[in-house]
């Protein structure tokens, strides 16, 4: 089957909102100076994800080289965890220009852990990372049960009130009008997490693959979600061939939640997944071929990132 070309609205490109880079512990397919030509050659831009580091500095790189990026931040233990200085941090080093005392327009994203998450280690055999992601097995760390991070004293299991650190991490994603990700934490967590930051006052909310493993959002779920004004639905291309969920499902959740709540992202990056672009592509050949609207195709794809990142 031929690819189709990405959608285009007037000037401004596709963005993919989950693309990981390298070097990490993983083997990974691009490094910024790779994904950038890639991305240049084929017409979109990115949003760098990194399980350790923040990818600000990555995002402005590839900016200063005319390639739309921008980085952010994942709250795993790499940087702390729960650490409302990161995400300050996050910030100031959102700069293109190395000499500049002001950070660029475009918005950085906060994902909640992903990897650390006790929740993600739950559906993964208390690993960090699994061997079929691309490192070697003796380097996949083994956390014991409730080692993990939660939003809560207690864990997944005990819902209670949200830690000071989170609210505090909440608190700074609201100052800087940020992008809040949920990473990989359970159901019960998204739910009440989604809650709190509307309430924190923050404004561009994603809910992170919402049918990953880790978390098993339902579409009910989803559309209870949805009723916040800036809250969008991230649904990936990569958890169609990873994690076995059909893309027939995605289309019943994009029909429940609306295109104007829903995020189209690749989370490729993977040395054993396709490209980018192609992932892009077949995501957008697959839908259109269920009956998804071009127009609504473009409105998740272009639309929603451009709005969530302020561009």
């Amino acid at each position: 089957m031929t690819a189709m070309a990405l959608p285009r609205d007037g000037d401004r490109q596709v963005i993919d909102f989950h693309v990981h880079v390298g070097p990490e512990l993983l083997a990974r397919r691009y490094d910024v100076v790779t994904l950038a030509d890639e991305a240049a050659r084929a017409g979109f831009g990115a949003v760098l994800k990194h399980h350790s580091i923040a990818t600000a500095p990555l995002a402005a790189l590839a900016r200063a080289r005319g390639v739309l990026m921008a980085g952010g931040v994942v709250l795993n233990l790499g940087v702390g965890g729960f650490n409302a200085a990161a995400v300050d941090a996050l910030v100031e080093a959102n700069k293109s220009e190395a000499s500049s005392r002001h950070e660029d327009r475009v918005r950085s994203v906060v994902w909640m852990p992903t990897v650390h998450a006790e929740s993600h280690l739950r559906a993964n055999g208390r690993r960090d990372f699994v061997p079929a992601w691309g490192v070697e097995p003796e380097r996949c760390r083994v956390f014991p049960p409730g080692g993990g991070l939660s939003i809560w004293d207690g864990g997944p299991d005990e819902p209670g009130t949200i830690t000071a650190p989170v609210r505090a991490v909440l608190e700074r994603i609201a100052a800087h009008d940020l992008v809040l990700a949920t990473g990989h934490l359970s159901r019960g967590e998204v739910l009440a997490l989604v809650d709190a930051a509307v309430s924190a006052g923050i404004r561009r909310i994603v809910v992170t693959h919402a049918f990953y493993q880790a978390t098993r959002l339902t579409i009910d779920d989803q559309v209870r979600l949805a009723a916040h004004p800036g809250v969008c639905l991230e649904y990936c291309w990569s958890n169609v061939e990873l994690d076995h969920i059909p893309v027939d499902r995605y289309v019943e959740a994009i029909r429940a939640v609306g295109p104007g709540h829903a995020l189209l992202s690749s989370d490729l990056g993977q040395p054993v997944t396709e490209t980018v672009a192609a992932g892009l592509e077949a995501f957008h050949r697959g839908l259109v071929a269920r009956g998804v609207p071009e127009d609504h195709v473009a409105e998740m794809m272009i639309a929603n990132p451009h709005r969530l990142l302020g561009i």
